[in-house]
């Protein structure tokens, strides 16, 4: 009897776990070769600033995202109600969502693991915990052309704003992490007949390289705004290095400085913010539109509160 009812609940785990599974949305492009990405930066919500929820809302009406991807500091509250509100926006509309933690994100009700763990198991989320390496949220996301298994386009996710045991600062990458996206790329490479395959990348803190934009605006061909000094990790361990040695991504974003929304290319990889959702005379968002057909490249550009469309520019 025992044995039968342990086997039961093993049955029942099992068939939980693959069902988890298949409900995780898979990412495919449009019939016309596109696939849009709404990237929300530091929204900071908490009860009272119901307005950022009203825009970013608005926003998905707007654009129609096939994914949302926001970037950390989700919100300044203890109530897991505000977490959730915030969350709600995608999953209302049946939107796939990712994720990246920032700096801010362990400092109210859940610890960094906790909130990962909360996260992934939210509707439509699909993003991961991912290996052990530093962090939490350091994972891949796969898209493909319709009617294919192998993917076409990759999103590499991670967590450069923890704070490592023993340190007082936040805020690098570890050689972990750049060692697991040498070689996943290595990997992604090999299955594309010894091409990379074209990959965008998303996290919160910007790479030291973004100053050479900022300061290097003419040959940058910089586009938008500097409205405060970069807040760099505390360390440059190398992952601009490794992501032009790979040559697969081709294009980076980033949130945590609110009043930047420029983006500039250095050594042929295109280096961007994302449009602050709470601290800037006109908050926004970022939008991203992948391409499928010929050449790898996209599309970005804001979308403002107030409706407008700016900034707009193709990559490569």
């Amino acid at each position: 009897m025992k044995r039968t009812k342990l086997l039961t609940i093993c049955l029942i785990a099992g068939f939980t776990c693959i069902l988890a599974k298949a409900q995780k949305p898979s990412l495919t492009f449009s019939e016309n070769g596109a696939f849009r990405i709404a990237q929300i930066a530091d929204p900071h919500y908490s009860a009272g600033k119901e307005q950022r929820l009203k825009i970013i809302a608005e926003m998905l009406e707007t654009e129609k995202p096939d994914l949302v991807v926001y970037t950390g500091d989700f919100v300044n509250s203890n109530e897991v109600k505000d977490l959730d509100a915030l969350f709600d926006l995608c999953i209302q509309r049946k939107i796939p969502w990712a994720f990246t933690l920032g700096n801010h994100d362990d400092e109210h009700a859940f610890t960094r693991e906790k909130l990962a763990q909360y996260l992934v198991e939210k509707p439509y989320c699909i993003g991961e915990i991912g290996p052990d390496i530093g962090g939490y949220g350091n994972y891949i996301v796969e898209i493909r052309k319709q009617n294919e298994e192998k993917p076409s386009f990759l999103l590499y996710c991670m967590d450069n704003a923890y704070q490592p045991a023993g340190f007082e600062a936040k805020g690098w990458v570890t050689y972990e992490q750049i060692g697991w996206y040498r070689a996943r790329s290595a990997e992604y490479t090999v299955q594309n007949g010894n091409k990379p395959l074209p990959a965008i990348a998303f996290f919160h803190i910007p790479l030291d390289e973004y100053t050479w934009v900022s300061s290097h605006p003419k040959e940058s061909k910089m586009l938008g705004d500097k409205g405060e000094q970069e807040c760099l990790g505390v360390l440059n361990s190398g992952l601009f290095q490794a992501f032009w040695e790979c040559k697969d991504v081709f294009a980076v974003f980033c949130g945590h400085d609110h009043l930047n929304d420029y983006l500039g290319i250095y050594h042929g990889i295109a280096l961007a913010y994302g449009r602050s959702s709470c601290q800037i005379e006109v908050i926004g968002s970022r939008i991203i539109e992948l391409y499928s057909n010929g050449k790898p490249r996209l599309k970005t550009w804001l979308r403002l509160a107030n409706g407008r469309k700016i900034n707009e520019t193709s990559l490569p």
